[in-house]
């Protein structure tokens, strides 16, 4: 059987051409994927600082904020009374006052804290009624694990002041929360000052 020039196959040089440029298209599109996924997991981890630490702190300051009176805190719970706006016809009222209670909490069978803020109505004495709300900041609270504290009370000049001082001496708290996310902890923190107080 004989052989036509058209038959020939091809060389190992355009073998190795062909495949260097395959090597390098792959080299590109890795570099690309890593890139794209980089800057998604840098997005994911910002999105959950965000909603773990960022937007807790911000419910945290207004509550704390608005506050009229401490009636009980420790280093990992508060409990204030809130001004409330209402409205009445078209006028802005600061009449009703609401109780929260700001508490790490333990959620069942998961073996983690979440922060959790129970919110009462008050009767005509300011003592609690019924639940209004309870709302849940963040889910994997790691203060109560760390031993960091959540509330550290402050006075005008800055001194720290004893929780059980706080009713009397506290003009402002300083928040930190601590949350766990792929076993790295993360932190963040905030003075809030007390706005009637």
């Amino acid at each position: 059987m004989s052989r036509h020039a058209h038959d020939r196959g091809f060389t190992v040089a355009e073998l190795s051409v062909v495949l260097a440029l395959i090597g390098v298209m792959l080299a590109v599109t890795y570099t690309g994927m890593k890139v794209v996924y980089d800057a998604q997991r840098a997005s994911d981890n910002q999105a959950w600082f965000a909603r773990e630490i960022g937007q807790p702190l911000d419910e945290l300051a207004q509550v704390l904020s608005q506050n009229t009176r401490i009636d009980s805190a420790t280093t990992q719970t508060v409990t204030v009374l809130v001004d409330r706006p209402r409205k009445v016809g078209s006028v802005l009222q600061f009449d009703c006052l609401e109780r929260h209670t700001i508490a790490p909490a333990l959620t069942a069978g998961t073996g983690r804290y979440r922060l959790a803020d129970t919110v009462h109505g008050t009767d005509e004495l300011w003592n609690p009624t019924v639940v209004v709300r309870s709302v849940t900041w963040t889910d994997d609270l790691g203060n109560t694990e760390t031993g960091t504290p959540l509330f550290v009370f402050l006075d005008r000049s800055g001194a720290e002041v004893a929780p059980q001082d706080a009713a009397t001496q506290a003009t402002q708290a300083r928040v930190t929360i601590v949350s766990k996310r792929n076993g790295r902890l993360y932190k963040g923190s905030r003075i809030v000052a007390f706005r009637n107080r």
